[in-house]
């Protein structure tokens, strides 16, 4: 979509505020950025709200250089954004809402850090939202980008992993994997982060950057997939292929 086409989706939202996030690096922000600016010159009135692992990083420099930016959410977004939105609709502190950076007249400021999210099946992604017939991926696959894991154990110095996300943790791998089966059902898609793991016609990829995918919870997922002819299909770097034993009869190396 043009910068044009996607303003003029925002404005038929009559926006009260309009939030910016991406999962790459760098090279995603100009895009953002322009984006941002015609939203914002578009409709004054709305609060412009950007995160991701950029912001997070570079805050000082957007905010200095990027004056209709609101506010910036670091790190984990989950809870930080429902907490950011609450305090701007009853006109509450910025000061008081912890993981984001602001401007007021003092200059710019950068609140106390959040709490790392414990639980990651509390926060439920709204897929309802997604017209997933418009999005692909690998091989012209129907997908959307899931996430099992977050976080790394290593302290790599060109990484910011680490940062982002604080530690490891993963979420329920039942839940996960019903999760899986409903999105194969209903929408005959899935690609989920998870270094790699693929249901039906999709792939599964482990975004948390683990180094070797722990064995007791790719088998706890894959127990939990209802016995309704799914097909899994398991890849990882890091395994040798005689590891990859067949599950029910439905697991298969792939691209080893």
């Amino acid at each position: 979509m043009s910068t044009q086409a996607i303003v003029a989706e925002a404005l038929g939202f009559f926006p009260d505020a309009v939030l910016f996030g991406h999962s790459g690096s760098t090279s995603g922000h100009p895009v953002i950025a322009q984006v941002a600016h015609s939203i914002a010159a578009a409709v004054p009135r709305a609060h412009i709200i950007y995160g991701g692992v950029f912001p997070t990083y570079h805050w000082r420099d957007i905010l200095a250089e990027e004056p209709y930016v609101t506010a910036i959410v670091r790190g984990e977004g989950e809870e930080t954004a429902r907490c950011l939105m609450a305090a701007l609709q009853h006109n509450l502190p910025l000061a008081d809402v912890p993981g984001i950076a602001y401007r007021d007249i003092d200059g710019l400021h950068a609140t106390r850090q959040a709490l790392v999210i414990r639980d990651l099946d509390r926060y439920r992604v709204g897929w309802d939202l997604i017209d997933h017939a418009r999005y692909t991926y690998w091989g012209g696959l129907r997908a959307v980008v899931v996430q099992f894991a977050r976080g790394c154990p290593h302290l790599c110095n060109y990484c910011g992993q680490r940062g982002f996300w604080t530690r490891w943790r993963h979420r329920d791998p039942v839940l996960f994997a019903k999760e899986l089966a409903s999105f194969s059902r209903a929408q005959n898609l899935m690609l989920c982060e998870t270094r790699r793991i693929a249901c039906s016609s999709a792939l599964i990829h482990d975004g948390s950057e683990k180094g070797a995918f722990i064995r007791r919870l790719q088998n706890e997922c894959c127990e939990g997939l209802p016995m309704s002819g799914l097909h899994i299909r398991i890849s990882h770097r890091e395994w040798p292929k005689r590891r990859l034993a067949t599950h029910r009869g439905a697991l298969l190396p792939l691209g080893l």
